[in-house]
């Protein structure tokens, strides 16, 4: 009788298995999807369509938008019920070749079946070569999500790879989602390719262009891309974004469970 009791036990205890659940304000940075649009005649507006499908997850847009002129200013809005907050960055010019670009994102906070599928960017004065380009983004923190910026105008850049850079920033936390983007400052139509570690998120068209990276640890990191080929100009950025708090699973977080 002392031994089957003994026996059961044991069972029992082996049978309460540990296991770590990551709840959904845990999950780690992700790319969800992109859009981009460009525009060559004279206009003060200029949208991104997001493709049909589930969003729910998304929690952050950044964007990069340029034109043709070194002193307008954009700001942004989408289409959600309540309009998303966005906070534009800084500026880029090309003085040389007339345009100027920015990064600008917004934390999406209401989510579910409310989520924005249009962003809209408007100039203060009427511009020409519009660009923009935007990624929908998912398990960022919403307090306080900018963890560092750079970018940088190249006049004249021949080929090379990684060539295409907006120079280095070291975002303060691991598992930062690392927005890179870039437009031809010339126009020139010249196509490129995500850099190292880099996934490219845009694949059609070749003003702008964007690409992704979540850091698993922080260091410093550019964002890069390496052009096709011939001789332009580019102006290229990167913004990262820290993850939620505790996006990162805690291996000494456990719960028992009973299996059955």
């Amino acid at each position: 009788m002392i031994r089957i009791r003994l026996v059961t036990l044991f069972v029992g205890f082996c049978l309460l298995v540990p296991y770590y659940t990551p709840t959904q304000a845990e999950a780690a940075n992700a790319f969800v999807r992109s859009c981009v649009n460009s525009n060559n005649p004279s206009g003060t507006t200029l949208t991104c369509t997001f493709s049909a499908g589930a969003v729910a997850q998304h929690n952050l847009i950044s964007c990069l938008v340029h034109g043709a002129s070194t002193t307008a200013t954009a700001t942004l809005a989408d289409n959600q019920s309540t309009p998303n907050s966005y906070t534009v960055g800084t500026y880029a010019t090309d003085s040389t070749h007339g345009n100027r670009g920015v990064v600008a994102y917004a934390k999406d906070t209401t989510g579910g079946g409310t989520d924005p599928t249009v962003v809209t960017v408007t100039w203060s004065v009427a511009v020409t070569v519009r660009g923009i380009i935007c990624h929908e983004i998912s398990g960022a923190d919403l307090t306080a999500p900018a963890d560092g910026a750079a970018q940088q105008v190249q006049l004249s850049l021949g080929t090379g790879t990684d060539g295409i850079t907006s120079t280095a920033i070291t975002p303060s936390a691991n598992g930062a989602y690392l927005f890179g983007a870039h437009y031809d400052s010339e126009n020139n139509g010249i196509g490129t390719t995500a850099g190292t570690d880099y996934t490219g998120a845009t694949t059609t068209g070749s003003n702008p262009r964007s690409e992704y990276y979540v850091q698993p640890t922080a260091a410093a990191k550019a964002a890069t891309f390496t052009p096709d080929c011939c001789t332009t100009s580019y102006a290229t950025f990167i913004h990262a974004f820290k993850a939620a708090s505790g996006a990162t699973p805690d291996v000494t977080k456990f719960r028992l469970r009973l299996n059955q």
